[in-house]
């Protein structure tokens, strides 16, 4: 199914486990509770899907567009999510625990209240983002762009902030790496 075009396709609850989607064209497409777990996702096109409860525990979406999506309280535990652009998407409350997104885009989206438990986003480009409340404990955001973005009540205990840029960001009551909260 590689270079597959399901452009607007509604798959809602649909059952894709471990599919080959690789380079598959689903801009627009309704994946509303899909189950995607372990699907092969690489530099797909899902440019404005709509994702909302999907699951996609270690699927692969290494460098796939998902620019404008919504992947409200989707489940993206162990993903492998390198170079993937996730520009202005909507994660609330999504599961991003043990993910691996380095390098990727995040400008502009909303991370709110999402699980980063161990979340991997050295390199990337949270400009603009919206992490409020964030459970980000034992995320990596090694050389991280988080500038002017919004931090205010995120729990950082035991991340990795090494050489992260923090300019202009909303840091009202983050609990820091050391457990101190910034007020």
């Amino acid at each position: 199914m590689r270079g597959t075009k399901l452009i607007e396709a509604n798959l809602t609850r649909a059952t894709l486990l471990e599919a080959k989607l690789g380079e598959a064209i689903l801009n627009k497409a309704i994946l509303r509770e899909a189950n995607l777990s372990h699907a092969a996702l690489h530099r797909a096109k899902l440019a404005e899907t709509d994702s909302t409860r999907a699951i996609l525990t270690s699927a692969n979406l290494t460098s796939a567009m998902l620019s404008g999506a919504i992947l409200e309280s989707a489940n993206l535990t162990n993903a492998m999510m390198h170079g993937v652009s996730l520009e202005e998407a909507d994660l609330r409350e999504a599961n991003l625990s043990r993910a691996q997104c380095v390098g990727a885009n995040l400008i502009n989206a909303n991370l709110s209240q999402i699980n980063g438990r161990g979340l991997n986003l050295s390199w990337t480009s949270l400009r603009g983002a919206k992490l409020r409340r964030a459970n980000l404990y034992r995320a990596v955001l090694c050389w991280a762009n988080l500038s002017e973005t919004d931090l205010s009540e995120a729990v950082l205990i035991s991340a990795n902030i090494n050489q992260a840029n923090f300019q202009h960001a909303d840091m009202n009551e983050t609990v820091l790496p050391s457990g101190i909260t910034h007020e």
